[in-house]
């Protein structure tokens, strides 16, 4: 597959692709190898979703301000679905 997400950090992810939701709102599907816990500790991470870059054969895009995960499932195929929602990052 052509398409890739890259997160904040610079991790880049394979095979994965960003949907948009509306202008508050992304999807993100990806062929996750690891855990569900594994999934939530890189996508529950606003510093790694402030900004996402992707890539899905030859369009790019930028998506900036996802910060709040308000669902993720990981199908027992290996296919990994999160949902964004735009914030604004709080110290707690």
């Amino acid at each position: 597959m052509n398409e890739w997400i890259e997160l904040a950090d610079g991790t880049r992810i394979p095979d994965a692709y960003v949907v948009s939701l509306g202008e508050e709102r992304i999807a993100i599907y990806a062929a996750w190898p690891g855990t569900f816990f594994e999934a939530a500790a890189v996508f529950c991470d606003p510093e790694k979703t402030r900004e996402i870059l992707s890539w899905q054969y030859g369009d790019a895009g930028t998506w900036e301000g996802f910060i709040i995960p308000d669902a993720m499932q990981l199908m027992d195929t290996g296919v990994l679905t999160v949902t964004l929602n735009k914030g604004v990052e709080q110290n707690v």
